[in-house]
């Protein structure tokens, strides 16, 4: 019984690796977002965040990077970005991306409260996060 269970946990180790190992491949493969647009996501997003007490103490240089933002095709043809935190070190999905999904400033301020949730929720836990 220990051996069926340490097989089945192997194997499913193995499928995470291999999604994972698809997922990145496909993310390096992806076009990045035009640069007006992704500086104005980013521009939202750090607006937001200082707004919520995040970001006053950094520095212009440190925000360079902030986030990376790619455009990813979907299965069914349809784009999403794939934006990747520098700060949380999350990589958050926005499908729609040009169709329901258009308003940069929008997706910018969303995905700040999002990652101002991760970073109270890290202060609280005691950790020292670098961003405020």
């Amino acid at each position: 019984m220990a051996d069926d269970f340490s097989t089945l946990v192997g194997e499913l180790v193995d499928a995470v690796n291999a999604a994972g190992a698809e997922i990145r491949a496909k993310r390096e493969a992806a076009p990045p977002l035009d640069a007006a647009i992704a500086q104005e996501i980013v521009d939202a997003y750090v607006a937001e965040l200082r707004s919520l007490g995040w970001l006053t103490q950094v520095e212009p240089e440190q925000l360079d990077g902030i986030l990376e933002i790619v455009v990813m095709t979907e299965d069914d043809g349809s784009a999403s970005l794939d934006i990747e935190s520098n700060v949380t070190e999350s990589v958050w999905g926005v499908p729609g991306w040009g169709v329901t999904e258009t308003d940069a400033a929008k997706i910018g301020r969303g995905l700040a409260q999002d990652e101002a949730e991760l970073l109270d929720e890290m202060r609280d836990a005691g950790e020292a996060t670098g961003w405020e």
